[in-house]
C-alpha cells in the first residue's frame, strides 16, 4: 500500500488565506474549502469534483478492498466529519 499512497500526493491549486484552499490528487479529483462570513462567524464549505471517470482499479479497490458500497455517500460522511473536527478545534481555540 505504500507504494500506491506515494502517488497519490495531493498538489495545491488555489490558497487564498481566509477564502478558498483548494488542491487535487492526481488528475481525478479536486477537493475546495471555502470560509464565508456568516454574522460573527466563519461558514466552511467543503466539495469534491471528480475530474474525470473514476479508474477501473480504483473503483476496485474501493469495492472490494475498502467496502465502498456508494462512493458519493462514503466522501459525503468524510466530509461532515472533517468539517465537524474543523468546527471543534476552531472552537477549541476561541475558547483558549
Amino acid at each position: 500500500m505504500g507504494s500506491w499512497a506515494g502517488r497519490l500526493k495531493p498538489v495545491v491549486v488555489v490558497a487564498d488565506a481566509g477564502r478558498e484552499f483548494a488542491f487535487e490528487v492526481g488528475p481525478d479529483v479536486r477537493w475546495t474549502c471555502r470560509f464565508d462570513v456568516d454574522g460573527m462567524g466563519t461558514k466552511l464549505s467543503e466539495s469534491f469534483e471528480m475530474l474525470r471517470d473514476i479508474r477501473w482499479y480504483y473503483a476496485f479497490v474501493e469495492r472490494w478492498l475498502m467496502r465502498v458500497d456508494d462512493r458519493k455517500a462514503d466522501l459525503e460522511r468524510a466530509m461532515t466529519e472533517t468539517i465537524g473536527r474543523v468546527k471543534r478545534a476552531a472552537e477549541a481555540e476561541s475558547t483558549a
